[in-house]
């Protein structure tokens, strides 16, 4: 769970250097981040490594995560210590967009 933690904060972390979303699109099409992205994937083993923390093992819907977000630090954008493979699912636990029971004041008995 720790590293899930630490990758959650330091999703939240920002900067003043936001860069605009159509230079973050182009970069992602880009021949660099195809080359970079699978050295990622080879040495992460097309593992999720915040599932394999955990002592689960996911193989099935990964991508290659920036730790800290692109828009803000575009200079680490190929930075392999800057990125991480993760299923879908941890993914979205990072960015917090799983919210568990965010209805909760909302249930009917």
């Amino acid at each position: 769970m720790d590293l899930l933690k630490d990758l959650q904060q330091k999703a939240q972390i920002k900067s003043n250097n936001r860069i605009d979303r159509d230079i973050t699109e182009l970069f992602y099409h880009s021949k660099e981040w195809r080359k970079v992205r699978k050295e990622v994937l080879a040495r992460d083993k097309r593992e999720c490594q915040v599932c394999k923390s955990l002592g689960k093992v996911t193989i099935d819907n990964l991508l290659v995560h920036h730790i800290y977000i692109l828009e803000y630090y575009y200079n680490k954008r190929l930075d392999i210590d800057n990125l991480v493979t993760v299923c879908h699912s941890c993914h979205e636990m990072i960015h917090d967009r799983y919210k568990v029971n965010k209805w909760k004041e909302d249930e009917y008995f």
